[in-house]
């Protein structure tokens, strides 16, 4: 999984220097990656977000590192090209390790001198997501990707101890995808999911949210689960190579590259919206198209009445679970982002209605 990924770096730092056990997180993020270093016994210091770009804030970088600074994870959602080669040089000249979180930026580049540089070749290490709801989904998977032949050869003796991947979860994600594929096809999306989705929000019915969501469902564990020390499995390892050789890939990625731009341009002139700002649309192309909004628990609701879904959580403020309080943007991007759907299969005419709506909400 992504998560082994994590901790086998993790574990290679202590290994190479138990003085320095102290890495940088991004505080907007998924809880479960801020949970690891903990639980490996890292001392985390949280780093707020730019409230204007929604990238880690690089003054507060390096306002808090130290001689203890081992790492900096940085979580690829928003950036451009330029900030990883910033904080890239940064690092460098700090001996600290550049970890890059890939999960939800494979594939995407940016093209220096008539060249494709990808993200996820410019730190020092990187980790990738192949999840049940990634753009190159495998049930269950994740990748590390590094030049490093120290972290390489470090890694390859660690997975030789793992077992093989419990089936029984396996199997369960498994069902629970098909389950999933059946739901989301336009038939039975449109006339049945759509609707237990709309009651489960509009009634706010948390065991229901929970499933869809999984986000919502977490809970802070004592001990890293036994299937984060599993190797990935040989099924997902095929659907992973043929999925990333099928020219669809490419095509789906330039889709959603073009439905981005087109909310933009939409939305722009909506002072209730701030959009991100998409200077490299091939780096910066996100797998759902991003906005902060007011009022967004109204807007929300007054979109699923119009019958349409938003993805309404992305990441968490992860430094509260800790009893912090210093991440302000970090807490007004996770109360007011929402996601609208940019996959290649959504049309010209529903991107309107969505942006019309959302204009019509706010003219109200």
């Amino acid at each position: 999984m992504c998560r082994t990924c994590f901790i086998v770096i993790l574990e290679f730092l202590k290994e190479k220097n138990l003085k320095k056990n102290e890495i940088l997180i991004c505080a907007y993020n998924l809880e479960e990656m801020v949970e690891i270093a903990k639980l490996l016994k890292f001392e985390t210091k949280f780093i707020d977000i730019n409230a204007n770009s929604g990238v880690i804030d690089f003054n507060l970088i390096k306002n808090n590192i130290s001689e203890k600074t081992s790492a900096i994870l940085f979580t690829n959602m928003f950036n451009r090209y330029e900030d990883l080669i910033e904080l890239k040089n940064f690092c460098k000249n700090q001996d600290i390790l550049l970890i890059e979180d890939l999960a939800i930026y494979f594939g995407n580049f940016s093209l220096v001198e008539n060249k494709k540089i990808y993200a996820g070749s410019i730190a020092d290490v990187s980790i990738l997501s192949f999840g049940i709801m990634k753009n190159v989904s495998a049930i269950y998977g994740g990748a590390m990707l590094t030049s490093n032949l120290e972290i390489y050869n470090f890694a390859s003796n660690l997975e030789k101890n793992y077992k093989n991947f419990p089936k029984y979860l396996y199997v369960k994600k498994f069902f629970l995808f098909i389950i999933l594929k059946i739901f989301l096809s336009k038939l039975i999306y449109n006339f049945f999911f759509f609707y237990v989705i709309k009651i489960a929000k509009l009634k706010e019915i948390k065991k229901l949210l929970n499933i869809i969501y999984p986000a919502f469902a977490f809970k802070v564990k004592s001990d890293i689960p036994i299937e984060y020390f599993s190797k990935i499995p040989n099924l997902s390892i095929k659907i992973i190579n043929n999925i990333i050789k099928d020219n669809d890939f490419e095509t789906d990625k330039e889709k959603r590259k073009i439905n981005n731009l087109y909310y933009s341009k939409l939305l722009k002139n909506n002072l209730n919206v701030k959009i991100i700002n998409i200077i490299d649309p091939d780096f910066q192309n996100f797998l759902d198209y991003p906005i902060l909004i007011k009022n967004k628990k109204e807007l929300v609701n007054y979109l699923m009445i119009k019958g349409l879904e938003t993805r309404y959580h992305f990441y968490s403020n992860c430094e509260k679970n800790y009893n912090l309080n210093d991440c302000k943007n970090s807490e007004l991007f996770e109360k007011e982002l929402i996601c609208l759907p940019s996959h290649s299969d959504i049309s010209k005419d529903k991107i309107e209605y969505y942006c019309r709506e959302i204009n019509k909400f706010y003219e109200g």
